[in-house]
């Protein structure tokens, strides 16, 4: 019994230390990546990961062995697959690997997956510094000439492009206030080192509200064309939890004015419709997850339903009011629409101007018909 048990002691060692031995390679392999290789990692959720993707496009087409092909803008745009291959940058060889990574609890197939790119190299972490910088500063250069996108919210937060950005100039919207407003942030974009010299968040919040069918929607996307900036549209609702929206506001593009439209419809005595918290809005709107250099406009047809909280001097800076529109505007419109200076007698209606407009385009070649039924 003795033997028996000194020999599967021995043979126990024995498995233990070949298991052990075995494990050296890689244990070492290991420790040799920890000390000499340098490792960068990119999530497709940052802008960064389209960069690269483009860099590599122009500088590398030769390494784009596994491509999907998409058609955008009357262009074929090439974009490599899941793949793994070096490229040569000032001497230094350096690993591209693109994967993706299927994400738990998706809510629809476009965000089940999740690309990356992760950067390697012997020594290189400098060279991969000044790589990545080449690819930020090709991409300013080009993006120069592109045309403001519009941008749509994911369940956890990244931003989705629905296209150009199209839609009227800011001339042919007509409120009251326009000239206003349009000081307001002009005076915030040139004003950066201001706030910086007071200590104060560079950020600018703005509340539109008033009657529905009076142009809140067209007025943002005419400012964001204005100011040549991207305009991305937020909603609440469709976010699944809080670090969803932390996400959000973390990946606000550059140059981009954020809409959160009817905010009203949000919260319910802070009580969420959806499932983010209305301590985290606040954070996002004015705390520590507010984004730099952001304009924020949020909209409402019902001011009154708003916690005063939510748009309080500091996270709601200017609140304008755009309701139907008097006489001076509609003549205003008539002029416009029909390249002829008109004015109406009279005018006692009280109705949106999106009315005045379809009553404008039923009558499109009859300003006299328009007039009357305006007027009657």
């Amino acid at each position: 019994m003795e033997q028996l048990f000194s020999g599967t002691l021995l043979l126990g060692v024995i498995t233990f230390l070949g298991y052990q031995i075995r494990n050296v390679p890689i244990l070492l392999w290991k420790q040799i990546r920890k000390l000499f290789i340098y490792s960068v990692t990119i999530e497709e959720k940052s802008e960064l990961f389209n960069y690269i993707e483009s860099y590599l496009y122009k500088y590398h087409e030769d390494k784009f062995k596994n491509v999907n092909i998409t058609f955008y803008n009357n262009n074929l745009i090439f974009h490599n697959h899941e793949d793994m291959f070096y490229i040569k940058y000032k001497g230094k060889r350096i690993l591209i690997n693109k994967t993706r990574e299927k994400l738990q609890g998706a809510t629809s197939f476009i965000s089940a997956y999740m690309g990356t790119f992760r950067i390697e190299g012997w020594r290189a972490s400098h060279k991969i510094k000044e790589f990545i910088e080449e690819v930020i500063e090709y991409n300013k250069s080009i993006r120069k000439k592109e045309v403001p996108k519009i941008y749509t919210n994911e369940t956890w937060g990244g931003w989705l492009v629905f296209g150009d950005l199209m839609g009227k100039s800011i001339d042919k919207v007509i409120f009251d206030k326009k000239e206003e407003l349009l000081e307001d942030i002009q005076s915030f974009i040139n004003g950066r080192d201001w706030y910086e010299k007071r200590g104060l968040l560079y950020r600018r919040g703005y509340l539109l509200y008033g009657s529905p069918g009076n142009g809140k929607t067209s007025l943002q996307i005419a400012l964001a064309k204005h100011f040549d900036r991207n305009i991305q549209f937020l909603n609440l609702n469709d976010l699944e939890k809080d670090t969803h929206i932390f996400n959000a506001f973390r990946e606000i593009k550059d140059n981009s004015i954020l809409v959160i439209e009817d905010i009203d419809c949000i919260f319910n005595n802070r009580e969420a419709e959806g499932k983010v918290s209305f301590s985290s809005l606040l954070n996002c709107l004015d705390g520590i997850f507010s984004k730099d250099g952001v304009i924020i406009i949020a909209t409402t047809n019902h001011i009154d339903r708003i916690d005063s909280a939510l748009i309080r001097e500091g996270r709601i800076d200017v609140k304008i009011r755009i309701d139907n529109p008097n006489k001076d505007l509609v003549n205003t419109y008539l002029s416009m629409f029909y390249d002829k200076d008109l004015r109406l007698e009279s005018y006692k209606k009280d109705i949106p101007m999106a009315k005045v407009q379809e009553i404008c385009l039923r009558n499109k070649n009859d300003y006299n018909k328009t007039i009357k039924e305006l007027v009657e």
